[in-house]
């Protein structure tokens, strides 16, 4: 039985009846903590939700309440809301080991699928570049698993410190190198066959950072939230930074990863382009 429909089951005729349909249908676990949005309606009963989630899944030592993103350095704003009071876990996927701090880092479940892609696109003797690091969320798995070196850029000293604690953790020292800093200033030029641009809101010059770091031809991988009804956006802001950059678009594939909110797409785009 699904955690919704439990706990829709559990609190009917606990809670006003208005509200069980406003209870949440699932939460994000990572490692031992789980975390759960709530309707503002139930954020006085947020104890007793966060402990029938912990009966319900014996993995989950720590709720917590996620309530906002913000920022450049994507500063996740949580609550603690029952269990053991740490907000310090090790998540593992494909053989991969990632500490996160809930409380300080961003790390999305849902990404799980490009996380695979980027393990199965990515070549042996491959250069690549993760112009938005962060924990290593979209290229730590790829490089625990491939014969390719990467370099990783982090702006946020906070998350840098944990992408190099992730690259030691999982012995990558030898084809993982991390940089703490403003891509826009430290991403070389010329010497990359791929390039992952993680984060939402890249700006025209960070693009054209991207584009620059690639060598004679190489794909780029571009992530943003979209309007569902405007994605030819993405292909003007593209076009406009392969002019600056005197590039060819050999191709673009844009595609839905996920829902980001009501209206917006969380969408990748692939970009092929020759020097």
């Amino acid at each position: 039985m699904s955690f919704g429909i439990r706990l829709k089951q559990e609190l009917r005729g606990v809670i006003p009846d208005f509200l069980v349909d406003f209870l949440p249908k699932r939460y994000v676990r990572l490692g031992s903590i789980a975390i759960i949005r709530l309707k503002n309606e139930l954020l006085s009963y947020k104890e007793l939700i966060g402990n029938h989630l912990l009966a319900y899944e014996s993995r989950v030592k720590t709720v917590f309440l996620q309530k906002t993103t913000s920022g450049v350095t994507r500063l996740p704003e949580m609550e603690f809301i029952c269990g053991e009071n740490n907000s310090i876990t090790l998540h593992k996927e494909v053989d991969t080991t990632f500490w996160i701090d809930v409380t300080k880092h961003t790390f999305s479940p849902g990404n799980h699928s490009e996380r695979i892609r980027m393990m199965n696109l990515i070549q042996d003797g491959e250069n690549v570049l993760d112009m938005f690091a962060a924990l290593g969320n979209l290229s730590l798995i790829a490089a625990n698993h491939k014969k390719a070196q990467f370099l990783g850029i982090e702006l946020a000293k906070r998350t840098f410190d944990y992408l190099i604690k992730n690259i030691n953790e999982n012995g990558l020292e030898s084809n993982f190198k991390a940089l703490n800093g403003d891509n826009r200033n430290l991403a070389p030029e010329e010497q990359f066959d791929r390039v992952i641009m993680g984060f939402f809101e890249c700006d025209e010059l960070q693009l054209e950072a991207a584009f620059k770091a690639i060598k004679n031809q190489g794909i780029i991988h571009l992530h943003e939230a979209v309007p569902n009804h405007l994605w030819d956006r993405i292909d003007e802001k593209v076009k406009l930074v392969a002019e600056v950059t005197q590039c060819k678009i050999l191709s673009m594939n844009i595609r839905r990863q996920k829902k980001y909110s009501p209206g917006v797409d969380h969408i990748i785009a692939d970009i092929e382009i020759k020097r």
